[in-house]
């Protein structure tokens, strides 16, 4: 019998119906014996759903009678105690039924009287408990308290980071002053705390760990040398395109021409050396396109719309243009990867520099806070078992734990599996039974480092570079065993056809790699019975980018919903990012459509809240033009400050600048031009909640908004607080923002905004997505 047993499946497959069957043919073999089953998956969600299932199963069974439909149950249990002889080949199927449902009564009294050996959870759990077990082993103390906030921990790293700025630190302060200056030359807030903080994210990441283990080899004086040796390369090529580029542009403006007398509008080879001549030059527009080429290959030079004079002009120049062409083209297709290599180490190259430092910093707070973040379990146990046929910390466990069953396999990091693989190995040299479940298709945890190439290539291990590792290879395929689950139990029949045509094309495409073509082997579903001839997959091709077109056939579809008869919370909007989700969350509200959105809901995402915190930063940090800044860019948004076009906003804010009487005074001038009459005395002398009324007030913000009156009721407890004033509202603010929605009541009726990745295992009657 093979005792590695992997099953590949798709959504809506009964993938946890068949871990919790899998799970009971295990445990009822023998009832006493399920304390030594483990199950892991990945969410708290996930592993509460499954211990759930086997419950409720144990309980149908127990209560069973005659003509209940539970042949799904019976038929595996009977199969496999017959198979390992609990029950007689020849007994009858009521017989057997009874003897299972004896054992059923035993396992959940078994189960209920040591619930705490009921080995159902996530994989972090899991490593938690091994690491609480031989902490002292380990090296770390045994009252350690886990850090989930990643956030928290970064943000006191890179605040303690900023705070060293000074004579004492002279590099690092010259470090994140060149970085400041940096980020204001290319348009951005000189705030550089958020991009620390991005970067050193990177520190908590199992995958990164093998990169960061050369960084950490390097000082800042020899970062800041690579810093400087890219920039110059940069420079050289910059310089050479931009050269060129403008001869080409000073030839084309020699002869009173203009891009749009050239073939093709903007994508052509006017534009194109246009563009090339600016000093920050887009990268996605370095390459020539087919536009371009056509000039140069099929000689289309002039516009359809051309007069004859215009045409004459350019036939007059194309020949220089097309030297000028060649000797840019064959320079930017020798140097372009190197220059777009260095463009993107550029945009991180500040933070870089003072990774190492970040990361003392963090090691520091930890030690002296006596916490882990939760990323340190993988990593502390792959110290611990690295090079170890028989590690030290699995003794107990691989004793204790005979059998292993692994949810989300697809999901699972490199580091999470090679800390398993001993566990697994272990268990299949004693004879003892193992479990993998996942869909490839459904790897959304990229970011935290799963890696589906290794779900795919099963039995075969990726990076194995050792003999050790090469041996466990070799016992994982004597055990292995492959089984697909085909039937689609959730979805109607014309949505899992439209899958499988799908997964066809993309199988078959010859744009994916090997290894992604392999995620969609064996995966043409059947339908479950009850599901033919129903469901619909409605696809609306738009002609054009248009968000209003978008918003429009977004609404129709939420209105077709309900005229079918469906109710408002049976329809889910997938998003694939946040903003978006806001944006649908306003667009919904603003046509009195009722909404459930975690993200979209998230006062501060409201456009109106963040001009009021923005008016707040700039009362307290009046030296601080940035806010200034974000005062006007709303206004415009909202066209109350003239046309919202970039001129007018480079406009006002060179004037601003360039004011005799400052920047600040400048600002509010501007306001009271525009009848926005500032009092710049109530700013300073309002409490925030008084505050935040006088500038709805002025800015006549008043227009009924759920945001902004939930931000309200926030303010006014704020105000009952003992800390009333504004600087201590935003102290608070900063830390709290993320966790403030507005309020919905339970069981509302409401349409359902999320992202793909929230959205994974859920299931409603009308799916809209709209892909922009």
């Amino acid at each position: 019998m093979k005792n590695f047993v992997v099953y590949k499946s798709s959504a809506g497959s009964g993938k946890t119906t068949t871990l919790a069957i899998e799970y009971l043919k295990l445990s009822l073999a023998k009832p006493v014996n399920f304390k030594h089953i483990l199950a892991l998956t990945f969410t708290k969600d996930a592993a509460n759903e499954m211990k759930k299932r086997i419950l409720h199963y144990l309980i149908q069974i127990i209560e069973y009678q005659k003509g209940n439909q539970l042949d799904f149950i019976f038929n595996p249990l009977i199969a496999y105690q017959k198979k390992l002889q609990k029950i007689e080949a020849e007994e009858g199927k009521q017989r057997c039924i009874e003897e299972i449902q004896k054992q059923a009564g035993v396992l959940l009294k078994l189960i209920l009287h040591s619930y705490s050996d009921f080995a159902i959870s996530t994989i972090d759990s899991f490593t938690h408990r091994v690491i609480k077990s031989f902490a002292h082993d380990l090296g770390i103390a045994i009252s350690f308290e886990v850090e989930l906030d990643a956030d928290n921990l970064l943000k006191t790293a890179v605040n303690e980071l900023i705070s060293r700025i000074g004579d004492e630190n002279p590099k690092l302060s010259e470090v994140l002053l060149d970085f400041s200056l940096h980020k204001i030359g290319n348009d951005k807030s000189r705030k550089v705390d958020d991009d620390l903080k991005a970067l050193a994210k990177n520190l908590l990441d199992d995958v990164k760990e093998e990169f960061l283990v050369d960084l950490r080899k390097l000082s800042i004086e020899e970062l800041l040398q690579i810093k400087d040796q890219v920039f110059a390369e940069m420079k050289i090529f910059e310089g050479f395109v931009n050269r060129e580029a403008r001869k080409a542009q000073k030839l084309i403006k020699s002869k009173e021409l203009d891009c749009k007398n050239f073939y093709y509008g903007k994508g052509n080879i006017c534009n194109w050396f246009f563009n090339l001549a600016q000093s920050n030059f887009p990268e996605k527009n370095i390459l020539p396109n087919t536009h371009v080429w056509s000039s140069i290959d099929d000689d289309k030079w002039c516009s359809g719309k051309a007069d004859e004079a215009d045409k004459a002009k350019i036939e007059s120049i194309k020949n220089e243009l097309k030297e000028h062409f060649h000797l840019l083209n064959d320079y930017i297709e020798e140097h372009v990867n190197n220059y777009l290599i260095f463009k993107q180490i550029s945009k991180n190259i500040y933070p870089l520099v003072v990774l190492n430092e970040i990361e003392k910093l963090i090691f520091q707070l930890k030690t002296e806070s006596n916490v882990l973040h939760i990323s340190d379990f993988n990593k502390l146990i792959a110290q611990a078992i690295s090079g170890e046929p028989a590690p030290f910390i699995y003794e107990r466990i691989g004793n204790w734990y005979r059998h292993f069953l692994l949810d989300e396999f697809q999901d699972t990091s490199a580091l999470q599996w090679n800390n398993l693989l001993p566990l697994v190995e272990n268990s299949l040299s004693e004879n003892n039974l193992n479990l993998l479940v996942g869909d490839g298709k459904q790897s959304i945890y990229r970011w935290r480092g799963s890696d589906v190439k290794q779900f795919v290539h099963l039995p075969n291990l990726l990076n194995k570079p050792d003999e050790l590792s090469l041996q466990r290879e070799r016992l994982l395929k004597e055990n292995y065993e492959e089984r697909n689950l085909l039937t689609n139990y959730r979805s109607d029949e014309q949505i899992v056809d439209f899958n499988n045509d799908l997964f066809h094309f993309i199988r078959n495409s010859n744009w994916l790699s090997d290894d992604t073509k392999k995620v969609y082997d064996e995966i043409n579903q059947t339908v479950a019975k009850g599901k033919q001839n129903a469901g619909i997959v409605d696809i609306h091709l738009l002609d054009e980018k248009d968000d209003e077109i978008l918003e429009d056939t977004l609404l129709k579809s939420v209105e077709k919903a309900l005229e079918e008869g469906y109710s408002y919370r049976d329809i889910t909007i997938l998003v694939r990012k946040n903003n978006i989700a806001t944006a649908y969350a306003d667009l919904l509200i603003d046509n009195e459509i009722p909404v459930i959105s975690s993200v979209g809901l998230r006062v501060s995402s409201s456009a109106k809240v963040k001009f009021l915190l923005s008016f707040f930063q700039s009362v307290l940090q009046e030296e601080e033009n940035i806010y200034k800044i974000e005062i006007i860019r709303y206004l415009l948004q909202q066209q109350m400050l003239g046309e919202n076009t970039l001129n007018n906003f480079h406009r006002l804010i060179s004037e601003l600048m360039s004011a005799k009487e400052g920047f600040s005074a400048a600002f509010y001038s501007l306001l009271n031009q525009n009848n926005y009459s500032i009092d710049t005395a109530k700013l300073n002398r309002s409490d925030v909640y008084e505050l935040a009324e006088y500038i709805i007030r002025i800015f006549e913000l008043n227009m009924p908004d759920p945001y902004l009156q939930f931000f309200l009721d926030v303010l006014h407890d704020f105000k009952r607080s003992p800390y009333v004033q504004l600087s201590d509202f935003m102290l608070w603010w900063t830390e709290h923002e993320k966790d403030i929605f507005i309020e919905l009541p339970n069981g509302l009726d409401a349409v359902t905004i999320q992202t793909v990745f929230k959205a994974k295992g859920l299931q409603y009657p009308v799916v809209i997505f709209p892909i922009t």
